[in-house]
């Protein structure tokens, strides 16, 4: 999986490195992240799917409202993997408020996120190891009622 990170918004994320406090959300983000990312690895469909809701945020192109949708787009991303995905590593970088970042991104870009996220659910940038090279993901995360799972990432 090729992961490219949104244009300006990778400084506001190193912007935000600084002060930004941390609260119960940040943490069930990153609990959701660490779920989806072990669940991905071992190309666990049903794991994966377990941590992700719908409306979903697609490559950057739509949104997928039907989760069964999003089971087949995952579905053949893992059929076309023919890397072990057990070796990456990833680390998450930070963890923002998705009002932190929305005006950095790019009017389509934000029309599209806007219908998955809500202004105090979560971005989360994650650097990804693989043998060869790094990559940068960011992954969106919704925080409602108490429940976070992941809702899109940019690739």
């Amino acid at each position: 999986m090729s992961f490219r990170l949104f244009g300006p918004t990778l400084a506001l994320f190193a912007a935000s490195l600084t002060g930004v406090a941390q609260d119960d959300s940040d943490e069930q983000a990153k609990a959701v992240v660490h779920q989806f990312m072990k669940a991905f690895k071992a190309k666990d469909l049903d794991g994966v799917m377990s941590a992700v809701t719908t409306p979903w945020y697609h490559k950057g192109q739509k949104i997928i409202r039907n989760s069964e949708e999003v089971r087949q787009a995952f579905q053949r991303l893992f059929g076309n993997k023919k890397e072990d995905l057990e070796e990456l590593h990833y680390e998450i970088k930070t963890v923002v408020a998705y009002e932190t970042v929305r005006e950095a991104m790019n009017d389509q870009e934000r029309q599209l996120i806007d219908q998955v996220l809500s202004k105090s659910d979560r971005v989360l940038l994650i650097q990804i190891d693989k043998p060869k090279m790094k990559e940068i993901v960011v992954l969106m995360v919704t925080v409602k009622a108490g429940e976070a799972k992941v809702a899109g990432l940019k690739s």
